[in-house]
């Protein structure tokens, strides 16, 4: 099984399809770097279906941006993902 096709199956043996799915991208607390997120998402799916939130770091120099995401399918999650990887000043991502 390829690595896509193992993380595919993966999706679909713990998670219900269509459903939200809920990422996380962590990075400097800027403008530009949250609006790189949403718009990373919103490339792959509907801006109507995704829903953020974010939470600023005590120190005010991080943020994690919280994306709940009504996917379709396992192919969906990896789509956004893979999207979300490209963002420039992506430090982690869950």
């Amino acid at each position: 099984m390829t690595d896509a096709a193992t993380r595919r199956a993966l999706l679909e043996a713990t998670h219900d399809f269509p459903g939200p799915y809920t990422f996380k991208a962590f990075g400097p607390a800027s403008e530009p770097f949250e609006r790189a997120v949403v718009e990373a998402a919103a490339g792959v799916v509907a801006a109507e279906r995704i829903r953020v939130s974010r939470r600023t770091s005590g120190t005010g120099r991080k943020v994690c941006v919280t994306l709940e995401v009504e996917v379709a399918s396992a192919d969906e999650v990896l789509a956004v993902y893979a999207a979300l990887r490209a963002v420039p000043a992506l430090a982690m991502l869950l």
